[in-house]
């Protein structure tokens, strides 16, 4: 049974909802076809507000998870970057590598301040620092597959709390 829906209401129609990160009692959604991400109250259920870069405008964006400083991460993916705002919607970082981003469809801050992010379309997964700086990275680029070291089309990747990476490929 269906306990309970939100995305038809005025205002807060979804179109192609992509990806949702839950955070305490709120739920952000990725609305990749309306090129936003929206931050949506669980109790009582309605939309918080729209989280909109100023300056610029969303492509196709994959997911949006908040940071431990209350700003948002955002995986742009048909702009081929990613990016970091704050609640008025200042990019206060970004990440548009030529070579190290072509289509990003998660991101999230590491408990290090660094940024994890899995690249579908290069098969990659990357750890950056905050100056752009390429930490660590798992595939071999633009090469699928299921062998040693190889990826095809990661989704999700988290750093665990022993340094550990999961990818999800």
């Amino acid at each position: 049974d269906i306990l309970w829906c939100l995305g038809q209401e005025p205002g807060c129609e979804f179109f192609q909802p992509y990806r949702m990160h839950l955070e305490q009692d709120f739920l952000f959604v990725a609305d990749t076809g309306n090129e936003r991400i929206v931050q949506l109250s669980l109790n009582p259920r309605n939309l918080v507000k729209e989280w909109l870069p100023q300056d610029t405008s969303l492509s196709h964006p994959r997911s949006g998870v908040i940071t431990p400083h209350q700003q948002l991460l955002i995986a742009d993916t048909g702009n081929s970057r990613l990016l970091m705002i704050d609640e008025e919607g200042e990019v206060l970082w970004s990440f548009e590598a030529p070579h190290e981003i072509m289509s990003p469809f998660y991101a999230e801050m590491t408990i290090d301040n660094h940024i994890l992010f899995v690249d579908k379309e290069l098969h990659m997964v990357y750890e950056v620092d905050l100056e752009g700086e390429i930490l660590w990275s798992f595939g071999k680029v633009l090469i699928a597959g299921d062998g040693p070291g190889e990826l095809n089309a990661p989704g999700f990747a988290q750093k665990l709390n022993n340094n550990d990476i999961l990818i999800a490929d």
